[in-house]
């Protein structure tokens, strides 16, 4: 195994990755994932796999992805690795709640940065339309954090309007 390979995942993506891998979610829960809300490229590329194999009935085929993902030059050594581990946590439900919760607030604070530095540049370049619209956006996505932070987890319902 490889350095990279073989390096542990950011902790609360590697636990939905376990708890994914321990069929310990729900098809509620896994609709509540998305490849882009990991950071480390061997799990967004797993969770994507797993997420785009459907069964006949039009659910994730998980196991069926596990299978063959064990041998995927990328991820294959997470998967081999979590998946032979015994799942640490009591309440799957809260592992995976405050797992999924601390990955969306990371990626909202990371776009906040974002959306700030291309304010400041707009400002800077006199583009005062683009600027209002990007303070608007940042408006947005701190209400999104404010709401994460306050109330737990997004409604299904809600799950990817951060990105709208």
């Amino acid at each position: 195994m490889g350095p990279v390979e073989s390096a542990p995942l950011p902790k609360d993506e590697e636990v939905l990755v376990r708890l994914l891998l321990h069929d310990k979610l729900t098809p509620p829960m896994l609709a509540q994932l998305a490849a882009d809300d990991f950071t480390d490229p061997r799990a967004r590329r797993l969770i994507g796999l797993i997420l785009e194999r459907r069964n006949e009935r039009g659910e994730p085929a998980v196991n069926e992805a596990i299978i063959s993902l064990q041998d995927d030059p990328q991820c294959g050594g997470v998967v081999r690795a979590l998946s032979l581990s015994e799942l640490p946590y009591d309440d799957a439900g809260t592992a995976f709640r405050d797992s999924l919760k601390a990955l969306r607030l990371r990626r909202i604070v990371d776009e906040i940065q974002e959306v700030k530095a291309a304010q400041m540049a707009a400002e800077r370049a006199g583009q005062a339309e683009a600027a209002r619209s990007l303070m608007l956006r940042q408006n947005t996505l701190q209400q999104e954090r404010q709401r994460l932070l306050s109330a737990g987890l997004l409604p299904l319902s809600e799950v990817g309007s951060v990105n709208a």
